[in-house]
């Protein structure tokens, strides 16, 4: 005997049916974070963005660091901020998948090299390395893209 297709059944049919499509639609959306209070003005970006399973984090400088003119401290500084921004937004360092790491100096790129490997010591993520003076002087500055 065939089921006779009621408007409730059609209803339940079609809401499962796009269930999936309506659930993908909610997971891509923007989503702020924030490690402590929100940035001061004149700060006119967000730390660290999230959308869907990805999380941009925006550029960190050494600039609080506690000795800001050693590269091995200021990239230590660096990266362990980081690691605070992500585990507030539900990720972790294992999971970063690209950075981009900006030096003052060249000849600090061994340096910077060997305390990076110390934070990524298993599949390190993807990473460029560019020579550039910063907005605000200071030894290094990066900016990151992980998984949450």
């Amino acid at each position: 005997m065939s089921k006779l297709l009621t408007r409730r059944s059609f209803a339940g049919f079609v809401s499962a049916a796009f269930a999936p499509v309506a659930s993908a639609q909610s997971a891509l959306r923007k989503r702020i974070f924030h490690a402590g209070a929100p940035a001061n003005p004149p700060a006119v970006y967000s730390p660290a963005v999230g959308w869907g399973n990805l999380l941009f984090l925006a550029g960190k400088g050494s600039g609080t660091a506690p000795d800001p003119e050693d590269i091995r401290n200021c990239t230590h500084h660096v990266l362990e901020s980081f690691a605070v921004e992500l585990k507030n937004a539900g990720s972790s360092m294992d999971k970063v998948l690209r950075v981009t790491v900006y030096l003052l100096n060249p000849e600090d790129v061994p340096a910077m090299n060997e305390v990076f490997a110390q934070h990524f010591p298993k599949d390190p993520p993807a990473r460029t390395t560019i020579i550039v003076r910063t907005p605000h002087p200071t030894l290094v500055e990066m900016d990151l893209i992980a998984g949450i």
